[in-house]
């Protein structure tokens, strides 16, 4: 899916408007949320550091991808560098964002690294004393197929 956000800066308090499309039909951008941040919450947000700014413009409503967010956090700062209003249109798509490509810096667990064998060593279905037969599970069946249990479906 294809997403694509618009930050503007308007108004001489200098408010953000971060829109949200989303792409239904091809090549078709559908609005499905927007959001609205004073300039005083941003600025202040700015200089608290790019993880509150990110806080800042994350809301229930529109809660972008931790990749997407810090695009428009590098975004937010440029549109405040400047006191002009200005405006910016991220685009991505997600088919990128979920494909792993050989070579990227990527932390893989260190038991997927591991050999088969030694998984399966860590694997141990016998917990507890092997003498213990509290595991099982006797049910005596007499010779007319009578389990002893009630039925209780009648």
């Amino acid at each position: 899916m294809r997403q694509k956000y618009v930050l503007t800066k308007s108004g001489g308090k200098e408010t953000l408007t971060i829109s949200e499309y989303t792409e239904l039909e091809k090549e078709v951008f559908s609005l499905i949320c927007e959001e609205s941040h004073s300039g005083a919450t941003i600025r202040a947000a700015i200089s608290a550091g790019v993880d509150k700014l990110i806080s800042t413009f994350r809301t229930h409503n529109m809660y972008p991808r931790v990749i997407y967010a810090q695009k428009m956090a590098e975004s937010i700062l440029q549109l405040y560098e400047t006191d002009q209003e200005d405006r910016i249109e991220l685009m991505f798509d997600d088919r990128e964002a979920f494909s792993h490509r050989e070579g990227e810096d990527t932390v893989v667990p260190d038991v997927i690294k591991m050999k088969p064998e030694i998984v399966n060593d860590l694997i141990d279905d016998d917990i507890g004393d092997e003498d213990s037969d509290d595991d099982d599970i006797d049910i005596e069946v007499d010779a007319e197929g009578d389990d002893g249990l009630e039925d209780d479906l009648t």
